[in-house]
């Protein structure tokens, strides 16, 4: 908290973001680790070549269940640094 304040960024403020990034970063752990658990999915998304294979399933196809971490903290960053 001390760096974020001597950034000009107000206690109150400086413990919101380190909340939000908390519970971002335990929340995909979490995530991960039931995947990792095996855990059965409870997707119903259609196979390639069915009528309702859409731009959600493809896009599924061609992501990691756990490939948007990186991706969603640097949003995150960004957006508390334009702040």
């Amino acid at each position: 908290m001390t760096k974020l304040q001597n950034e000009g960024v107000s206690p109150a403020t400086a413990l919101r973001i380190l909340r939000c990034l908390r519970e971002y970063t335990v929340g995909h752990a979490l995530s991960v680790s039931v995947l990792q658990l095996g855990a059965q999915s409870r997707s119903r998304k259609p196979s390639k070549g069915d009528a309702r294979y859409n731009l959600l399933a493809q896009a599924a196809d061609e992501t990691a269940p756990d490939d948007h971490f990186e991706l969603g903290l640097q949003a995150m960053l960004r957006g508390f640094e334009q702040r």
